[in-house]
């Protein structure tokens, strides 16, 4: 076991080296090997470093990675219109047509085994970090914060996509290979017990790559991303209280946080982001501006996402974010949240995992659930305002939902599968996606709020039970 550990932090070493923007801190030895993984904090820092740049390298072609669901999930709700051609990518199309197969080669499995693998990933760092080592206390509290976090974030999306799943802490394969699903509450309780360690662990300042000075970027989490991320978990146990005091506590730090203006929502200098990944690719642009930014000819099986009328007719008269956030090419909107499509140079954009909008709208429906309903409106309002829209006034608690859940909409569109996931959270999915997939040619079934897992997991894992409806 203690050589898979060491081939696994290996590849990550080498995969964060490849990476020079990223990473600028050369390990001390002449060569990175199993002996000196934990005795050199740049070397573990590397290590982690490369879980963010495989984060950051992987994307919508990797239908399974977390971005992927900017895609994915945007298709397989009611956010994107697919372009038809027969060259447009099965993938794609299993989305769009809500049509997700746990057969072998199916893709509705495709996250499970990519998270899984980050997950994977995470749990070595951290049993390197609990065993005897070599590395600096602060480095060492740090990166173990982060390796909480970032596990959770992909437990988070799991249980999203998934309902219960396995929880795996270790990085025993005999154990592992064999693992029964645990419930989805009693994960997000494990999720909860994690991030409120990481909070204490991560610094409250953004860290550069050497992990001892500040930075002016948002490339690596803080106590703030465990927060934002706590506030998402406490949403969905149904901890208002909590949900709004971990939300209380990134809002409050108004030196840190702010409402961007919605050109620089998405920048690299952007205030408004809580933790970003720094684009790696060698075009310099994100995956979303060079994938989502359509051409002068419009949509293509080479371009093939679309803004679904819906989503265009969401937005209210007048509303900011439809006129910075959508661009037009011929007839087809595209989302232009991102605005480089492809550049050279250093990248002005970076992925924007986490934000502040997101945060004051956690905070709203937590407030609106515990009937604070004046505080849920003023959070509101500070969103619609930053989009030129006049005020809401006088709303009772179940309109104010419905009103959250339409803010968040237009706010939150194509980023990170948010809209699929409100629409279970807000109990509407079934209300919504039946007229959706009529649209579509498709029918709509309850069953399809959650993904199925492919053939291939559960014939390697005896104890897994395939999702209901597939």
């Amino acid at each position: 076991m203690k050589y898979l550990i060491q081939l696994i932090l290996i590849s990550l070493v080498c995969c964060a080296l490849s990476c020079e923007k990223l990473v600028k801190v050369s390990p001390p030895v002449t060569r990175t090997n199993g002996d000196n993984l934990f005795y050199y904090d740049p070397v573990v820092i590397s290590a982690v470093t490369g879980i963010y740049v495989s984060m950051s390298t992987a994307g919508f072609g990797t239908a399974g990675d977390i971005r992927a669901l900017n895609a994915c999930a945007s298709l397989y709700s009611d956010e994107l219109t697919l372009f038809s051609g027969p060259n447009v990518s099965r993938v794609y199309q299993d989305y769009y047509n809500n049509a997700l197969s746990g057969q072998t080669n199916g893709t509705g499995g495709n996250f499970w085994n990519t998270m899984y693998t980050t997950i994977y990933k995470c749990n070595s760092i951290i049993q390197g970090l609990s065993s005897p080592n070599s590395i600096s206390t602060a480095v060492s509290k740090q990166l173990m914060g982060e390796m909480l976090f970032t596990r959770a974030l992909c437990y988070y999306y799991l249980v999203n996509l998934y309902g219960d799943v396995a929880w795996i802490d270790g990085i025993d394969y005999t154990i592992n290979s064999v693992a029964k699903r645990t419930s989805s509450g009693e994960v997000l309780k494990y999720l909860v017990d994690d991030l409120k360690l990481a909070k204490d662990l991560l610094s409250i300042n953004f860290l550069d790559a050497s992990l001892i000075k500040g930075s002016n970027f948002r490339y690596r989490p803080t106590t703030y991303a465990a927060s934002a991320l706590l506030t998402k978990i406490f949403l969905l146990l149904q901890d208002w209280g909590q949900a709004e005091d971990e939300a209380s506590r990134v809002i409050a730090n108004s030196q840190l946080f702010s409402l961007d203006s919605l050109s620089s929502v998405f920048l690299v200098t952007s205030k408004e982001a809580i933790w970003q990944l720094q684009v790696v690719s060698s075009n310099a642009a994100t995956e979303e501006g060079n994938k989502f930014i359509l051409p002068s000819t419009g949509a293509s099986e080479s371009f093939p996402f679309f803004l679904s009328g819906r989503q265009i007719a969401a937005f209210e008269k007048n509303d900011r974010r439809k006129q910075i956030w959508v661009g037009t090419s011929r007839t087809y909107n595209y989302p232009y949240k991102y605005k480089v499509a492809t550049a050279t140079g250093t990248p002005t954009e970076a992925l924007t995992m986490l934000r502040l909008a997101d945060i004051y709208l956690n905070r709203a429906e937590a407030r609106a659930r515990a009937n604070k309903l004046s505080l849920a409106t003023d959070d509101i309002n500070l969103v619609r305002t930053r989009a030129w829209l006049p005020k809401i006034v006088g709303v009772d608690a179940n309109k104010l939902l419905d009103t959250i859940l339409h803010e968040r909409q237009v706010e939150m569109f194509t980023e990170f599968g948010n809209r699929f996931i409100d629409l279970k959270r807000f109990q509407k999915i079934d209300k919504v996606m039946p007229a959706v997939c009529a649209e579509k040619g498709t029918t709509w079934k309850s069953s399809y709020s959650l993904f199925p897992f492919s053939a291939s997991e559960l014939q390697a894992n005896p104890n897994l039970q395939q999702n209901p409806g597939y």
